[in-house]
């Protein structure tokens, strides 16, 4: 038993109290596939159990993470203190939606895009505090070389068609944008690390009697693996085949993987129409 790993299907470290409260009015346990444990109860998540052979190779997974660098946060953070003080509403987010569908069109190979990347009200806030800003986006495989070539038009346009407007319309001072424009010309902007993981198997602690995980990105890199190993299958009869979701709404570091099915009619309904969200 020393060689067995079982986790949760989400894989998460902690759930908010708003995860853990959801519940369902369903039971969703699957004969080979779920393992329910304890008794039965209408929760919305079940446990998923993996079985790891003595002898499986380790698994490993490497590729890359995208994070603002520091100068460049702290100017975001400028332009959202700005709009606040100019009497504009502390809502307002920065226009990162527009980034984050040309992240997902053009980065191929993106494994997981924080939907906020790496721009919301908690991290601008915390902008110029003493920690590193957090990633935004995982890459699986690629080059730091065929990253950068790939990065370099898409902040270029967004930058000229979409921040500069946003700036001038919230009379943000041109010298904000200058100073990311300079960042930009200069390779500044984004940093872009190696990441590596083993997903399996898992070292056996004596200790606490389970495995254990080696740094705080494992979580997520053996969720986005699963993940991966799901996507294209028919896991629920008739609902057909699942795809993988790589903008979460969960934070960069949570190990939550979501997939989706195509779009299904609900039975009771010929006008409604839903997905099945795993």
């Amino acid at each position: 038993m020393s060689d067995n790993f079982s986790d949760e299907i989400e894989l998460e470290e902690d759930l908010s109290e708003e995860e853990e409260d959801e519940e369902t009015d369903g039971n969703l346990v699957l004969e080979n596939f779920y393992i329910q444990q304890g008794n039965p109860k209408l929760i919305k998540q079940f446990p998923l159990a993996f079985t790891v052979p003595d002898n499986l190779p380790p698994v490993i997974v490497e590729g890359f993470t995208l994070t603002w660098t520091k100068a460049a946060l702290l100017d975001f953070a400028n332009i959202q203190k700005q709009i606040h003080s100019n009497g504009g509403s502390n809502s307002k987010n920065m226009p990162y939606a527009s980034l984050r569908g040309y992240l997902e069109v053009e980065l191929k190979n993106a494994a997981r895009i924080e939907s906020s990347l790496g721009l919301s009200k908690r991290a601008l806030n915390s902008a110029d505090s003493k920690y590193d800003p957090e990633p935004f986006v995982y890459l699986d495989g690629e080059s730091e070389e065929e990253i950068n070539k790939t990065l370099r038009p898409i902040l270029n346009d967004w930058i000229t068609i979409y921040l500069k407007p946003f700036a001038e319309k919230e009379e943000v001072s041109t010298k904000i944008i200058e100073r990311l424009e300079e960042l930009q010309d200069k390779n500044d902007l984004l940093k872009i690390t190696p990441l590596k993981s083993q997903v399996l198997p898992w070292s056996w602690s004596q200790e606490t009697g389970t495995t254990q995980h080696k740094n705080q990105y494992d979580y997520r890199v053996l969720a986005d693996y699963v993940a991966r190993q799901i996507a294209g299958q028919e896991i629920f009869q008739g609902l057909g085949s699942i795809k993988r979701i790589i903008s979460s709404n969960g934070t960069f570091t949570s190990g939550r993987a979501e997939l989706i099915t195509d779009p299904i009619t609900l039975s009771d309904t010929k006008t409604k129409t839903t997905s099945a969200i795993f």
